[in-house]
């Protein structure tokens, strides 16, 4: 018996100690931050193909950004994953492209705050406003820009054992991205160029109308909740894009979602709330350069069905039509 007890002991140590080395190097909740540092680095010296998501992008964030003190750039973007390909790619030369996925109001603070902390400086500020701008965050991710907010989840989280398949592969870099050796437009794969910009992964037709119907019957997270506007809260984001636009010129992105997502839910509050939204972005902030629309039409933006990959996302074919506008001869790019 006691045997067996010394045994089950030496089990649940190595059991706990390999979830600890897992997590040591992993992108969820990377208490060292070794995989996003590593990332970073590879990531700055060359384009990279990526196969898995190496590390939590707003920790790539702070890296990049440390990495680059002291620089200038034409162009710094700030947003979600709906203004991440805005870089070199679709025009932007020049470019510094800090978006992350889902990003909040929290989340373009802290960044821009940490762009200049590091002394970065840039010509232009790219910005964009999302329908769930008009409510606090409901996934609290800019939390992990802190990185004691990492350690404390990071250690939870090997103490209950919690870890998955893309955990593992994080571990490995080349399981997780490669140098870019085809062109962007020959391959296929999920694309991240030096200037932090990306190009969304080619699925093909039959994928794409999958993703479209899919993301349109399952709602995006940050939707799912939106019956209500936080007019409180979204005075202070309208305040927000007022002061920075006095410090450098600045463009506001409005990335349009695909109209079937209006005509699956035309009375639904949610949706009507993304209508109202805009609505309000005008009224508050027309004084301020914006391009695009939520509401695909020819007053503001015309991207056609096949030039959407999901119902959020546009491709960079409809970026370089409707957002980017090349410099005038005499402008400095």
């Amino acid at each position: 018996m006691k045997r067996l007890l010394i045994t089950l002991l030496v089990f649940g140590f190595v059991l706990y100690g390999s979830s600890g080395i897992v997590f040591y190097f992993s992108k969820e909740n990377n208490i060292t931050d070794w995989t996003s540092k590593k990332f970073v680095t590879a990531s700055l010296a060359q384009d990279l193909s990526i196969a898995n998501a190496p590390c939590d992008e707003r920790r790539a964030v702070v890296h990049r950004v440390s990495q680059l003190s002291g620089r200038h750039f034409t162009h710094l973007i700030i947003g979600s994953s709906r203004v991440m390909q805005l870089g070199k790619y679709t025009g932007f030369k020049n470019a510094l492209n800090l978006g992350v996925s889902g990003s909040s109001y929290e989340d373009m603070k802290i960044i821009l705050q940490l762009v200049k902390d590091n002394h970065i400086q840039f010509d232009s500020l790219h910005l964009d406003f999302n329908p769930w701008y008009a409510v606090p965050s409901n996934d609290g991710k800019f939390k992990l820009f802190d990185f004691q907010n990492n350690l404390k989840d990071g250690l939870k989280d090997i103490a209950l054992f919690r870890f998955g398949k893309s955990d593992l592969l994080s571990i490995v870099p080349s399981m997780s991205y490669r140098p870019l050796t085809d062109s962007p437009d020959a391959c296929a794969s999920h694309i991240i160029f030096m200037d932090g910009s990306i190009k969304q992964k080619s699925h093909g037709e039959e994928k794409r109308i999958k993703n479209i119907n899919y993301s349109i019957t399952n709602l995006y997270h940050k939707l799912r909740d939106f019956y209500q506007i936080d007019w409180e809260y979204l005075n202070q984001v309208f305040a927000f894009y007022h002061a920075v636009c006095k410090e450098k010129p600045t463009t506001i992105y409005l990335s349009p979602f695909h109209p079937k997502l209006f005509e699956a839910y035309p009375t639904d509050p949610r949706i009507q709330n993304i209508i109202l939204s805009e609505r309000l972005f005008r009224k508050h902030c027309a004084g301020i350069p914006s391009k695009g629309s939520f509401v695909n039409n020819k007053d503001y933006i015309e991207v056609e069905d096949s030039q959407f990959l999901d119902a959020m996302h546009i491709s960079e074919v409809a970026i370089r039509k409707f957002f980017y506008s090349p410099p005038s001869t005499a402008a400095h790019e």
